[in-house]
């Protein structure tokens, strides 16, 4: 059976087939802006998935076999390798490059029809631009498939194609139109410079916009000696390293070789190719094009020789290899570079050229306006600049703390024993004198007993005495033994009890310290004192309450920097103060420094500080200034103004500071 043509079946109108072919071009249409490899994945995919084949394969430029992409449909899961050989390919490109399609039956006989695939149905169709075969898809299904519907699918794909194929054309010739403009810019550049590094220098930095490098090296010979030129992104070149002088040995053996050649080429020389392979070892390059640039003008006969070069370009790059198009693109450029550097190399080597550019550059115009007006410019910017940091303006430091009652105390415990009971609460406001704790201290308490005990005794021995001294002196009036005895035991209890009296009374007064009493209206601050105090034991000195007084007089407990004292003692008062707190960031309240603490701490965070204490001025010192609801211990930033100084030394006295201490003290 002989290959038929997809073009001789007629398709039946049915409207699946309409929404199928309305699918595969939503998918296909929508990569066609996108590159050849995404456009022929996308093209390939929408096969298997509307035309629910075996595979889709798509090939652009069979010639080159540059891109090719093989999706499998649902039921297969790899690729067979007949359809991914290049030698299949490259037959199936001769059946096709008049433009004829092709369906081949497994029953078939022909040449395309390999052994693993005769139990498939293939369907050959080429699509032609220009004349030529641009791209060749395959589609593979089974032989009982209805194929007859897919050529209602494949003729619009066709044509997406073919636009496909018009689109990648415009874009090449316009991309081809960029190139010679910018080229033509780079020529007009490259002409008009007159010294020989700054041509060569221009041409590795521009031309790598042309020319698809990672690297452009430009070799010079002058009097016999070969040097580098410039070097892509390399300012400052190493003549005696060892990549240096590999570059020169590499241009002497493409100077002698005289063609363009480069990692790619077969058949070298072994007196270039081993300079060659020294050289992309140094430099790391994986891809190399060396190109010998024309020599001089030859004035008798107005051409270029190629015996006698004096330049070499040297093109590299680390990754992707130089196409055939982009490796002329090199050879272009290095027969316009060697041109424009012998001219530069004449401009140079005239007499008096250094010292005529020299006075050129002296006497231009324009040159020295720029330069002047550049100055002047510059000038007035630092006269501004220096006018602005002499400027006076407000000089602050900066100091943080807490706001307190200017009167408040603390109540210790007056001596050892255990408390018993808490008369007052964390806020209750108590007057002077009054009871707000009860201490117990049960030695004491059984002293006093004791002691009373003992004064009990005495008075009942005492009394006894008596008796009996009354008894003696009415019976017997002759015995005065027994009642001098008398008269002295009576005079020594007397003594006894005059001293337990004493001993009594002083008990009595130290249980009258067991009360804590308020030392002065205000409120109690301790929190919970009920729970924290109530039944503990306590030693003399141990902290009980704090009273202060809200209604009173108000300071400030201030840390300020050490560097930022010296200022402050400088002031000798005359400085003012305000603060703020986080609750009232927007407000602003007066105080009056009144104490400088002579002995340094650490702050909180950490740092040195000094502490200062300022007085809150309230209605009774300035009657313009409404009295705040103070809450003790709430933080302050406070900020203390010392006069005016100039901009520029409040700006930098903290780093002058610095430097200063750290380094030259």
């Amino acid at each position: 059976m002989q290959p038929q043509s997809p073009q001789d079946h007629t398709v039946p109108q049915d409207s699946s087939i309409q929404l199928a072919v309305d699918r595969f071009l939503q998918q296909v249409e929508a990569a066609v802006s996108s590159d050849v490899s995404d456009f022929l994945v996308a093209w390939s995919a929408a096969w298997c998935d509307i035309g629910q084949v075996r595979f889709a394969a798509v090939c652009w430029r069979p010639a080159e076999l540059t891109e090719r992409v093989i999706s499998a449909g649902e039921k297969e899961q790899s690729v067979p390798e007949w359809l991914d050989h290049d030698e299949w390919w490259v037959k199936l490109l001769q059946y096709c490059r008049n433009g004829d399609s092709l369906i081949i039956h497994p029953e078939t006989q022909h040449e395309l029809q390999v052994l693993a695939a005769a139990e498939h149905l293939l369907l050959i169709r080429p699509i032609m631009y220009n004349g030529l075969v641009e791209a060749i898809s395959v589609i593979v299904v089974d032989p009982d498939h209805t194929h007859e519907q897919l050529a209602w699918i494949w003729d619009s794909s066709i044509a997406v194609a073919e636009e496909y194929a018009k689109s990648r054309q415009y874009q090449q010739t316009t991309d081809e139109l960029q190139h010679s403009r910018e080229f033509e810019s780079i020529l007009a550049r490259l002409y008009t410079i007159q010294d020989t590094r700054a041509v060569a220098r221009y041409a590795v930095h521009a031309a790598t916009l042309w020319v698809p490098c990672d690297q452009l090296v430009v070799v010079h010979r002058t009097r016999h000696r070969w040097r580098l030129l410039a070097v892509t992104g390399i300012e400052k070149l190493d003549q005696r390293g060892d990549l240096s002088m590999a570059t020169v040995r590499l241009a002497q053996a493409s100077s002698v070789y005289g063609k363009a050649a480069g990692s790619h080429s077969h058949e070298l020389p072994s007196q270039f190719e081993e300079p060659l392979q020294h050289w992309i070892d140094n430099s790391h390059v994986q891809h190399v094009v060396v190109v010998p640039c024309p020599g001089p003008f030859n004035d008798d006969e107005d051409s270029v020789t190629v015996d006698d070069c004096r330049t070499v370009l040297i093109a590299g790059c680390f990754l992707n290899e130089l196409s055939a198009p982009e490796a002329e693109r090199v050879e272009r450029l290095a027969g316009h570079l060697g041109q424009a550097i012998e001219v530069a190399h004449r401009n140079e080597t005239q007499p008096l050229s250094k010292a005529s550019r020299r006075l050129a550059k002296l006497f231009d115009r324009r040159r020295w306006l720029g330069r002047l007006t550049r100055l002047a410019l510059l000038m007035t910017l630092v006269i501004i600049g220096i006018g602005v940091l002499l400027m006076p303006v407000p000089f602050t430091v900066q100091a943080v703390g807490e706001i307190q009652p200017r009167q408040r105390q603390i109540v210790f415990a007056p001596t050892d024993g255990v408390v018993e009971v808490v008369h007052v609460s964390h806020g209750d406001y108590v007057t002077i004198n009054q009871e707000m704790i009860e201490v117990k201290r049960n030695a004491l308490q059984f002293d006093l007993a004791k002691l009373e005990g003992q004064r009990s005794n005495l008075t009942t021995q005492l009394d006894n005495l008596t008796k009996s001294s009354l008894g003696i002196v009415s019976a017997r009036d002759g015995e005065g033994d027994d009642a001098d005895r008398n008269a002295a035991e009576r005079r020594r209890i007397e003594i006894e009890l005059e001293g337990l009296n004493r001993q009594i009374a002083i008990a009595r007064d130290e249980t009258q310290h067991l009360v804590v009493r308020a030392p002065f209206d205000g409120v109690v601050l301790t929190r919970h004192p009920n729970r924290d105090l109530d039944g503990r034991p306590v030693s003399v000195g141990d902290q009980l309450l704090v009273v202060a007084d809200l209604h009173g007089d108000w300071e400030l407990e201030l840390d300020c920097a050490e560097e930022d004292i010296r200022h402050i003692r400088e002031a000798d008062g005359e400085c003012r103060l305000q603060f703020t707190t986080a609750a009232r960031p927007n407000e602003k309240w007066p105080a009056r420094l009144t104490e400088l603490e002579r002995v340094a701490h650490t702050s909180p965070i950490g740092q040195t500080a000094i502490r200062l204490r300022a007085t809150v001025l309230t209605n009774q010192q300035q009657d313009d200034i409404d009295e705040p609801s103070w809450t003790p211990g709430v933080s302050v930033s406070a900020r203390i103004y010392l006069g005016k100084r100039s901009l520029g030394y409040v700006l930098t006295r903290r780093a002058w500071n610095t430097l200063r201490y750290q380094f030259f003290f």
